[in-house]
C-alpha cells in the first residue's frame, strides 16, 4: 500500500497539499508532484535488497 496522501502533504500541515507539488490550485499536482507520486509506488514495487536475500 502506498500513502500517497502522507507523500503529497504540506510539512507544515497535513491536511493541505504541499506547495512545492501544487500546479496553482492548492488541489491538483504538478510534474514535481506526479513524480513524488511516481517514485513513492515504485518504492513499493520494487523489491528490496532485503527481500531477496530472504528468499
Amino acid at each position: 500500500m502506498v500513502d500517497l496522501d502522507r507523500t503529497m502533504a504540506s510539512p507544515s500541515d497535513p491536511d493541505l497539499l504541499n506547495p512545492a507539488y501544487d500546479s496553482g490550485d492548492k488541489l491538483h499536482p504538478n510534474d514535481a508532484g506526479y513524480r513524488a507520486m511516481a517514485q513513492a509506488v515504485a518504492a513499493v514495487l520494487r523489491p528490496s535488497k532485503d527481500a531477496d536475500d530472504q528468499g
